[in-house]
């Protein structure tokens, strides 16, 4: 199976709150605060992309260009596919739960697809080779819509990396500059 690509349809509602950060950061001005929104956003993706996993509830959509008859959706925990759908070459057949594919697992799911039920195009069977389909798949994931919901090692982590971006902001810029300099 292969994964070729997924993208956020509906990105995270909310990030980290800004004065728990700062809190735990010991900063008490405001004059940063655009600055640690962003690396709160940042850090915030790193580490979904590290973990493979969401923190906030969001809609993803992942597209396989080989499948198989299993496979894990990325970005658990999954809350609920809304939509799985085969294609092959121009025709997309829209399956269905608990007929054509069944959702297993708990928190890392995965996706099993029925090979009997599927609509094939005409002129395949049941029986025949699946992993010359695609397979579009939308659907939502994450472990809420408030960080409360978010285990609190994750936060913390979040938390040290933000605090971590923030502190190293100026040695980063005056490498930037020298090397820019070098270079003139």
């Amino acid at each position: 199976m292969a994964l070729t690509e997924t993208k956020i349809v509906t990105p995270p509602a909310t990030e980290m709150d800004l004065a728990t950060v700062k809190s735990y950061l010991r900063i008490d001005f405001s004059d940063v605060d655009t600055l640690l929104a962003k690396l709160i956003q940042s850090a915030r993706e790193r580490a979904e992309q590290y973990c493979n996993r969401s923190f906030i509830t969001q809609t993803l959509e992942v597209y396989y260009d080989k499948i198989e008859k299993t496979f894990t959706l990325p970005r658990a925990p999954i809350q609920s596919v809304s939509s799985v759908k085969l294609i092959y070459l121009n025709e997309v057949s829209t399956l269905t739960q608990n007929a054509d594919y069944y959702v297993m697992g708990n928190q890392d799911q995965w996706l099993t697809i029925t090979a009997t039920t599927y609509n094939l195009p005409p002129g395949f069977s049941p029986g025949d080779d699946i992993s010359r389909y695609h397979l579009d798949v939308t659907y939502t994931a994450g472990y809420g819509n408030s960080w409360s919901n978010v285990p609190m090692g994750i936060q913390e982590a979040i938390m040290k990396m933000v605090g971590a971006a923030y502190e190293v902001r100026e040695d980063v810029a005056g490498l930037q500059r020298q090397g820019t300099f070098s270079l003139v």
